[in-house]
């Protein structure tokens, strides 16, 4: 995914050539974090999400918003840094066992997190408990999962450090966002605090970017790079276009608590979704609006999937 894609991050960007290979080592550096999450067998990764983002992110900046090179560089790589820390995540509730359903005593504090996501959607725990009792295990871990994500999205603990309290940051993953030696451009640019606040951002709740929250406070703008020329980062810019290109990329993570009582009933699941989603664009309308259009023709969409897709749009 990471791997693959590292060359379109910076295509259509402008990105000078030094800071276009730092922007690509650094993407092919996390590529191993995302790959060895295969094994929790989560159907919602969703390998195409982070250039439909870049892609987004081009169409929103164009030429209406002027963004300083270092600018466009952090905007190239957060929504790699981004699928890294959540591939971490669901190794770490793939630990715990995210197909059981029940209660488990002794459990870690994100084993317990995930406990209180199950509690508050009882009707879809015995949606999968039925699922699983009547043979349809792919169904089944496909809803639990998708009650892992309600709380893998929203958990603030993955974006801290091992070695600040109560953080689930990996430590191999904090040593490869840490950009190339020798190049203090790139260290300034490329900084792993910065590049994980911003990150963070991503289709975060609306309620994490308003006045006064946290998230807002953290971000830190007008800070300057030094090189040829002084560039200004602008965080909380960045941040907000990642914001909302985050969510009109439409990750299938965040996709309405519909789809998951649907599973299993009709014929949905994961793949299709997600296979479905790679077929829609946002196209450019009257008075700057944007509207949704399948590129293919052939497209259909259940009722359940596009009743799902409306309050997204």
């Amino acid at each position: 995914m990471v791997r693959s894609h590292a060359g379109f991050a910076t295509r259509p960007w402008n990105i000078r050539r030094p800071v276009a290979r730092g922007v690509s080592r650094l993407a092919a550096r996390l590529w191993p974090f995302w790959e060895s999450a295969k094994v929790t067998l989560d159907p919602w990764r969703d390998e195409q999400l982070p250039v439909r983002i870049l892609r987004l992110l081009d169409q929103l900046v164009s030429d209406r918003i002027i963004l300083q090179p270092v600018e466009r560089a952090i905007l190239a790589i957060a929504p790699f840094v981004r699928e890294a820390v959540m591939s971490v995540g669901a190794k770490l509730l793939a630990e715990q066992d995210v197909e059981t359903l029940n209660e488990v005593a002794d459990a870690k504090p994100i084993r317990q997190a995930l406990e209180a996501v199950h509690r508050g959607r009882p009707n879809l725990v015995r949606r999968a408990q039925w699922l699983a009792e009547n043979g349809r295990r792919n169904d089944a871990r496909s809803v639990a999962w998708w009650l892992a994500h309600r709380m893998l999205l929203r958990r603030t603990l993955l974006w801290v450090p091992r070695h600040k309290s109560g953080g689930e940051l990996a430590d191999d993953l904090l040593a490869a966002l840490a950009p190339d030696p020798g190049n203090d451009y790139l260290q300034q640019a490329l900084d792993p605090p910065r590049l994980l606040r911003v990150a963070k951002c991503i289709a975060a709740a609306d309620r994490l970017l308003l006045p006064g929250s946290e998230n807002l406070k953290q971000l830190r703008d007008n800070e300057a790079v030094r090189g040829t020329h002084p560039e200004l980062i602008r965080e909380t810019l960045l941040a907000r276009l990642l914001h909302l290109a985050g969510w009109l990329a439409l990750d299938p993570r965040h996709l309405d608590e519909l789809v998951a009582e649907q599973i299993g009933a009709i014929p949905l699941t994961p793949s299709l979704l997600i296979e479905t989603l790679s077929k829609l664009q946002w196209l450019s309308g009257p008075h700057e609006r944007l509207r949704l259009q399948a590129r293919a023709r052939t497209l259909r969409l259940s009722s359940p999937f596009a009743c799902t897709l409306m309050p997204l749009t």
